[in-house]
């Protein structure tokens, strides 16, 4: 049984054949010579790694957005909040700078969110759960009970 592999980092397409018989390789800069129409595969297999690669980007740029747009809009909603809590008078005043602090740490989050890669946001948040853990975990309990107040 023939064995085909591809290493993207070289762009290196590797061709094992059954014991006994021709194997080798050959990358971006071999014909693939010996293999009759192996070159062809190995640039079909280093393109077709290369669209794959740009569609998981393009959906990752997507999700990052996303979850930037609704860190804006709760941010937004908290803003909102905080300017009806500020009509009121006594303890919902004072409640009102604590509601616009959150509302503009979530802005500040989404703009995080839209500028940094998702290798610099996950060490980023690991890097806080190990220093914070108590503190994550509360974080963790609010979004949710926030989430699940937002979409009952």
């Amino acid at each position: 049984m023939a064995d085909l592999s591809f290493t993207p980092e070289n762009d290196d397409v590797t061709f094992r054949a059954d014991a006994g018989t021709e194997s080798g390789s050959f990358g971006a800069g071999t014909s693939g010579q010996g293999f009759g129409g192996a070159g062809r595969v190995g640039e079909r297999v280093r393109e077709t790694a290369s669209r794959v690669s740009e569609r998981a980007s393009q959906a990752i740029d997507s999700g990052r957005n996303t979850v930037a747009g609704g860190l804006d809009s709760v941010g937004d909603s908290m803003d909102s909040v905080a300017d009806g809590l500020e009509q009121l008078s006594g303890v919902a005043t004072r409640a009102s700078g604590v509601v616009r602090d959150a509302g503009d740490a979530l802005d500040s989050s989404a703009d995080y969110v839209r500028n940094s890669s998702m290798k610099e946001v996950r060490g980023d948040l690991s890097q806080q759960i190990r220093k914070h853990p108590l503190l994550s975990v509360g974080v963790a309990l609010g979004a949710g009970y926030l989430l699940s107040k937002i979409l009952d």
